[in-house]
Formats: structure tokens, C-alpha cells, sequence
């Protein structure tokens, strides 16, 4: 194993890349959240920032729950590449994390679809009925 590789310059850029894209799969996530459901953020969050834009929420816990999963999405994969006989360029991998992250966002939006989907389907004077024992 290559110690010098192993903090070099080239490991620190490629961490921080790692967590920025990380940040942009959270604010993503988020700005979708803010548009769906901005409750999520104003009731079942701390109050972290003096804002009640449902944007500057999704920005700052997009960022805020989201840095650390790249570290370990940074993190883990460079030390199984340094571990490598022939170690991979970290361009190579970060092409391999990018279409990760894009995967998982729209099986998450495809999620959300979904369920609103079903949801729009309930008709809205059947929901509010007393005699319907779920929406009554």
C-alpha cells in the first residue's frame, strides 16, 4: 500500500469532490421536499437559519444532512482503490459515484411520484366522508 498516495493532494481533492457532489444530491432532494412538503422543515426540524424560504431550508439541510455521506462515499471507495494492485484514477471513480448519486435520486423521485400518484387518485369528497372509516 502507497502511504504518499494515500494523503496526498489528489486524495484531499477527490474527498472534497465527493462531498460537494454528496451536498448536491442533498440540496436536490431537498429542494424537492421544500416544494412538496415545507412542514418537513419547519416543523419536524430544529430551526437552524433565520429564514422562512422553503429554498434557503433545502439549501442548508441539503448541506447540512448530506456532507458526511460523502465523506464516507469519498472515503470508502479511495481506500479499497489505494488497496488495488493497479489503483484507478480518481476521475474513473468519480464516474462511477456520479451515476450512483443519479440513480439514486430518481428512484427517490420516483418514490415520491408514486405516492402522489396514489394519492391523487383518493377522491376528495369520498376522503371527507363519515361513513369512510380511513378518511372519516
Amino acid at each position: 500500500m502507497n502511504v504518499d498516495r494515500l494523503f496526498s493532494r489528489e486524495t484531499l481533492i477527490f474527498l472534497f469532490q465527493a462531498v460537494c457532489l454528496s451536498c448536491l444530491l442533498g440540496i436536490a432532494i431537498d429542494m424537492v421536499t421544500a416544494k412538496v412538503a415545507v412542514e418537513y422543515f419547519t416543523v419536524h426540524h430544529p430551526h437552524v437559519v433565520d429564514s422562512d424560504s422553503p429554498w434557503v431550508m433545502a439549501l442548508v439541510w441539503g448541506i447540512g444532512a448530506s456532507w458526511w455521506f460523502g465523506i464516507i462515499a469519498g472515503v470508502l471507495p479511495w481506500w479499497i482503490n489505494v488497496r488495488r494492485a493497479q489503483p484507478l484514477s480518481s476521475k474513473r471513480i468519480l464516474r462511477m459515484i456520479v451515476p450512483s448519486l443519479v440513480v439514486i435520486w430518481l428512484i427517490m423521485m420516483g418514490i415520491v411520484g408514486g405516492v402522489y400518484g396514489i394519492a391523487g387518485r383518493i377522491p376528495q369528497n369520498r376522503a371527507e366522508s363519515p361513513s369512510n372509516p380511513i378518511g372519516g
